[in-house]
């Protein structure tokens, strides 16, 4: 992600990966690898481990948001969600997100704002699409998908 934001003119985190990468090499010594260390060595390993995933999953998640800041979408249209497949090949599957807004969606009405994940509180209001709450989503070429709210 960190590559692709950068051919899109963000800044590649190059020290901090080389430094997790080095961090997580060093962790690949034989006494590490198999856990047949010193108990203090295995738990420096482990907290190794921990930081090198804290440090990629800040370069992924940096990466992903400025990729998302460049989805553009007319005004008035809603509150843009990017989802990202980052799978070499096309594939279809069930995305769930949690949208916090304040603004409640055009086929729903909320009666109780307190509790706004019980579906007991979430009345349908018929504006074609049928008596369920639905978001309009759609994919980058315009077509609609079909989503709801729950």
């Amino acid at each position: 992600m960190s590559s692709l934001n950068r051919f899109l003119g963000g800044e590649y985190p190059a020290e901090e990966l080389r430094d997790a990468w080095e961090t997580l090499l060093f962790n690949q010594f034989h006494d590490i690898l198999p856990g047949s260390a010193i108990n203090e060595s295995n738990m420096k390993a482990i907290a190794d481990h921990k930081w090198v995933l804290s440090r990629a999953e800040k370069a992924r998640n940096t990466a992903l948001r400025k990729l998302a800041d460049e989805v553009r979408i007319p005004p008035g249209e809603g509150q843009p969600v990017v989802v990202f497949n980052t799978h070499p090949r096309e594939r279809t599957s069930l995305v769930e997100a949690e949208i916090f807004t304040y603004s409640s969606p055009a086929t729903a009405h909320l009666s109780y704002w307190g509790d706004p994940y019980d579906s007991n509180h979430i009345e349908p209001v018929n504006r074609g699409q049928g008596m369920a709450p639905t978001v309009i989503v759609r994919d980058p070429s315009g077509k609609t998908i079909p989503a709801q709210v729950v």
